[in-house]
């Protein structure tokens, strides 16, 4: 029983410091995309946050059991979350007239929504029905499109 205590604390304490790797990554890129998108392109900066994107989610199809492998994939999650919501909500006054941005961001929002519960849906059922192997590959394949059709 000592050493179950001691195995449940230790992934307590890799939960949070993997949580703390994705908040820290996060936070720095988040500041780095938004200076960035005044001197550069925002499709350009919202690419590379697919691209990031793809590459840890391939990195999940990976087979590797070394929990260290966790900080880096944290890592890239948490620099692609917060690069592609950032430069969605710069690409906006881009895209529409002044008059229109209100609706725009309202907009945005709602095919954010739907989009996510039809993508959790696709892949819970590609999960499923066939395997995560099979999930991650769906995903690393609309990843690679998106980043095509913005570039």
């Amino acid at each position: 029983e000592i050493s179950g205590g001691i195995i449940k604390r230790f992934t307590d304490y890799y939960a949070v410091a993997l949580y703390i790797t994705y908040a820290i990554a996060r936070t720095i890129s988040g500041y780095i995309a938004g200076i960035s998108s005044r001197s550069l392109d925002p499709i350009y900066i919202l690419a590379i946050g697919f691209f990031t994107f793809t590459c840890a989610t391939f990195s999940m199809l990976l087979d590797i059991t070394v929990p260290a492998f966790g900080f880096p994939l944290f890592l890239l999650f948490g620099i692609s979350n917060i690069v592609i919501t950032t430069m969605e909500l710069a690409i906006i006054p881009h895209l529409l007239a002044e008059t229109l941005r209100d609706a725009g961001y309202g907009i945005l929002y709602v095919c954010r929504g739907f989009g996510m519960l039809i993508s959790s849906w696709t892949i819970g059922w590609i999960w499923s029905t066939y395997s995560a192997y099979a999930a991650f590959m769906y995903i690393c394949t609309l990843s690679v499109l998106s980043i095509g059709v913005l570039i």
